[in-house]
């Protein structure tokens, strides 16, 4: 198609002929002399006008724009706003110097990663129920629910009931102590007690998953093969080896730097007299305890000297205090990523019994028998 009839062409659609000759001689002298390197008439605004039209044209796209004082705060604007919206923590980021100088580090449970953004569109399910967790004060149940609010959380799926109901309590706890309290990272070492307990089983999954290395201390030999199934690192036995002696060598005498306890007791108080300089121990159990009517058997037996002198720190750790000191978005968060591990298969959720509500004094009398023998739920559909 010629030149000519390209243009007769645009002059039919716009119902027109040609253009008069003084508009033709100007249109010709502007292209002549058309001026390089335009300067937008936005850039003349000043800073805080060039803000507000910048946040007006993304809101006319249906756009959404947080301030921040500063860069320090872009993380968490980026964890309050994928927590609203009820999304995974996790982003693609552009690998560009000004991004990469953002202190990411500061929210370790938003999982960055830099690249190309990958949009996978997944078609809704035809029913409009979805399963969710909720959580009510220290209890959870599940239930099936077309709302989400507050401190619900979507299942998805793959993960059935029962694993659901099971996901908050221990795997929160686990998570933690581990990733939040004690901040483990790739190489770092944790010593656990009770380490074949249900705490102690998702310690050595997690481990697996981030990489921290784990000194494991059981109570009875046989637990040792569930200990190295999940991964772990390092056993003691206290039925038939010396504590002290063998974390001394595990640490060339240096001690233990970070630990985490459910027993308290006399075997609290050792791992207490273990501690590296300026090492911390979480104590978040108190099994030893367990049906006990002695007075003396809630005590655990510090030894000052040592304590004063490791400048060591033995402090109380208790979900319900963790949880609302943290910012409700992290919470959300750490729940969402531990409910995909366990959709996933990275995580697998404890055994249970399930029993219907006229049976719950059965129930409970089974929750309150030996540990180990694995979760007991309520089943409320009948």
């Amino acid at each position: 198609m010629s030149k000519q009839s390209m243009l007769t062409a645009i002059r039919r659609g716009l119902k027109r002929g040609a253009l008069p000759p003084d508009q033709q001689a100007m249109l010709r002298g502007r292209l002549a002399s058309h001026p390089r390197h335009l300067i937008p008439a936005r850039s003349r605004l000043p800073h805080g006008e060039q803000v507000s039209l910048f946040i007006s044209n993304v809101e006319k796209e249906f756009g959404t724009v947080t301030q921040v004082a500063d860069l320090d705060a872009v993380p968490g604007a980026v964890v309050d706003y994928l927590a609203a919206q009820n999304l995974p923590g996790r982003v693609v980021m552009a690998p560009h110097p000004e991004l990469q100088a953002i202190p990411w580090a500061a929210r370790p449970l938003l999982h960055l990663r830099e690249g190309r953004a990958e949009i996978i569109l997944k078609a809704l399910h035809p029913r409009r129920h979805m399963r969710i967790v909720m959580l009510i004060g220290r209890c959870q149940i599940t239930r099936r629910s077309i709302g989400i609010a507050g401190d619900e959380h979507v299942v998805p799926e793959g993960l059935d009931d029962p694993a659901a109901a099971t996901s908050y309590i221990n795997p929160l706890t686990a998570w933690a102590l581990t990733r939040s309290s004690h901040n483990l990272k790739e190489g770092d070492w944790l010593l656990q007690t009770a380490a074949a307990s249900s705490v102690g089983k998702l310690v050595l999954q997690l481990a697996q998953q981030y990489r921290f290395k784990t000194i494991n201390v059981i109570r009875r030999r046989e637990q040792e093969t569930i200990i190295r199934n999940l991964g772990g690192n390092e056993v003691i036995c206290t039925a038939d080896e010396d504590l002290t002696a063998r974390l001394q060598e595990l640490t060339a005498g240096k001690g233990v730097e970070r630990a985490i306890d459910c027993v308290a007791g006399e075997l609290g108080a050792e791992i207490a007299r273990n501690l590296a300089p300026a090492g911390t121990m979480l104590v978040y159990g108190a099994l030893s305890s367990h049906r006990q009517t002695d007075p003396a058997k809630f005590l655990m037996p510090l030894f000052a000297p040592r304590l004063i002198y490791s400048t060591g720190t033995v402090r109380g750790w208790w979900l319900p205090r963790w949880v609302p000191s943290q910012l409700l978005a992290e919470v959300r968060a750490a729940t969402g990523n531990l409910l995909t591990m366990f959709s996933n298969g990275v995580l697998t959720a404890a055994a249970n019994s399930r029993y219907p509500l006229k049976d719950f004094q059965e129930a409970v009398r089974l929750a309150d028998g030996e540990a180990g023998q694995g979760k007991v739920l309520l089943d409320f559909s009948n």
